[in-house]
């Protein structure tokens, strides 16, 4: 439950910064 709520953050964050700057390169540590 609590992964299903931060992978839809995770999304939503990765959504974003991949419009803002496309040549971003995100590492999501857990």
């Amino acid at each position: 439950d609590l992964f299903n709520t931060n992978a839809s953050i995770v999304a939503n964050l990765v959504d974003a910064v991949a419009q803002s700057s496309p040549k971003a390169i995100i590492g999501i540590i857990t």
